[in-house]
């Protein structure tokens, strides 16, 4: 099985859970295979460095105003 390959700009989260993150590049030494992520914690940001196959693509978010008028099981096109 081949590993997932993740790219700039990317939202990522680890596979045990936690924050959403931003990929941000791979490592500044050379390794291709960890990923500089960033994220918020409450008013400030974190940046730490991660395995890619600890990481999973986060799915999209919907925004919270579409999510507020949309009714679970029925398609809102507006």
């Amino acid at each position: 099985m081949e590993q997932q390959k993740f790219f700039t700009g990317q939202t990522v989260k680890l596979k045990s859970g936690g924050p959403v993150m931003t990929v941000m590049g791979t490592n500044l030494f050379g390794n291709p295979n960890m990923y500089v992520c960033q994220w918020f914690s409450g008013k400030s940001y974190k940046q730490a460095e991660f395995p890619g196959p600890n990481l999973k693509l986060a799915a999209p978010e919907m925004p919270k105003r579409v999510a507020a008028r949309t009714k679970p099981g029925r398609i809102h096109l507006g």
